[in-house]
């Protein structure tokens, strides 16, 4: 019986002259089993403290990871425009097209920026262009310029200076609201 459980143990018995156990035989062949002979490897058993610190530094190696992508990927992002710049350019754009389109452009370009949702810009009426004087602190849009260009929208003006409304218009942009 003693040497039954030094056998199931995988120590040598004293009964015994080698140390490894003899190899098992399959009953249909009689060939040894190569299997027969190998044990178990045991490590230690996983700890708490070490399982925890194992996700811990995974977590700030993924966190790594994703700074380094966002870092390298930061160029090629489209950065958001704001109304500002995007009236600029469209204002920039606009001079590509005729006197006519251009004043329109221009107009569109700026009422698209100035206008909030309940109150529309009018540079087609007086008061609507003393209250655009009075939202930007200006005289220009019931002055004479800013009276011949809102007139030039609904009647061509060849002789309007339409890089001057377009400077005009770009500083009260810049100066902001």
């Amino acid at each position: 019986m003693a040497a039954a459980a030094d056998g199931l143990s995988g120590a040598p018995s004293a009964s015994s002259s080698t140390a490894t156990p003899a190899p098992a035989q399959t009953a249909a062949t009689g060939a040894a089993d190569p299997l027969a002979g190998l044990i178990d490897i045991r490590g230690p058993a996983p700890t708490q403290p070490g399982t925890m610190a194992d996700a811990a530094l995974a977590g700030a190696g993924g966190i790594a990871l994703a700074l380094l992508v966002a870092l390298a990927l930061r160029p090629f992002a489209r950065r958001p425009q704001t109304p500002e710049a995007i009236a600029l350019a469209q204002m920039t754009a606009a001079r590509q097209r005729g006197p006519s389109e251009r004043a329109s452009a221009l107009a569109s370009a700026f009422a698209a920026w100035a206008g909030s949702p309940g109150a529309p810009v009018r540079l087609s009426a007086p008061a609507g262009r003393a209250a655009l004087d009075a939202r930007f602190g200006t005289d220009w849009f019931a002055g004479p310029a800013g009276t011949r260009f809102a007139t030039a929208l609904y009647r061509p003006d060849p002789e309007l200076d339409l890089d001057a409304v377009e400077r005009q218009f770009a500083e009260i942009i810049r100066r902001g609201r």
